[in-house]
């Protein structure tokens, strides 16, 4: 039987959404969704931190190959 008075503490609220991997930049409201193989998404359901796991990856692949590196204007002079 479900608690009739469930108590939701500050403490808790707190953690609720908690990200994995300790905080960092702000998050987009909106989240990105992609069908990988079935072996990939076996792999990274079994990872013990996976969506810190593939915010990480995917993150760090579009910096490199999406997002242009900032160029140093003040050695062009």
């Amino acid at each position: 039987m479900p608690n009739p008075s469930p108590k939701i503490t500050p403490g808790f609220l707190e953690k609720q959404f908690e990200r994995q991997e300790g905080g960092g930049e702000p998050l987009c409201p909106k989240s990105l969704s992609v069908k990988v193989p079935n072996d990939v998404y076996h792999a990274i359901k079994q990872h013990p931190k996976g969506t810190a796991w593939m915010r990480r990856v995917l993150t760090e692949a579009a910096r490199r190959e999406l997002i242009p590196a900032p160029t140093d204007e003040t050695s062009a002079s």
